[in-house]
């Protein structure tokens, strides 16, 4: 059985949701927070600059970039902050986290438009 099957055997509801959004659908955001310089440093420590200093690993890839951590739950708890904070002032951000099986890594990828790979290599 491959994946996928075994994936619309355990989720029938997976063949009916559009995998992605239709190109003129898409909302295009700035590349830009919307925190002030007072907000930003006050939140600076729970926003992802604070976050990726903790990283065991970070790679730069075409629209963003992928930080992977060491596994526990505090460091997943300040991820899934982090990730709270950077949606409400960084619009533009996609986050996709995966967790490894059998306790392993955290891997963070955050992505956007042209330009988030420079944008986030700045905050570091």
């Amino acid at each position: 059985m491959t994946e996928t099957s075994y994936l619309t055997l355990a989720l029938p509801w997976l063949k009916q949701r559009p995998m992605s959004l239709p190109a003129d659908s898409i909302k295009v955001l700035p590349i830009a927070c919307t925190l002030t310089p007072t907000e930003l440093k006050s939140r600076h420590i729970d926003l992802l600059a604070g976050l990726v200093k903790g990283a065991q690993q970070s790679e730069a890839s075409h629209d963003g970039y992928r930080f992977r951590f060491a596994p526990s739950s505090e460091t997943l708890t300040r991820i899934a902050a982090a990730i709270d904070g950077e949606r409400q002032c960084c619009l533009f951000l996609g986050f996709q986290l995966t967790i490894e099986p059998d306790l392993g890594s955290f891997c963070l990828d955050v992505t956007g438009p042209e330009g988030t790979a420079e944008f986030l290599a700045n905050l570091m």
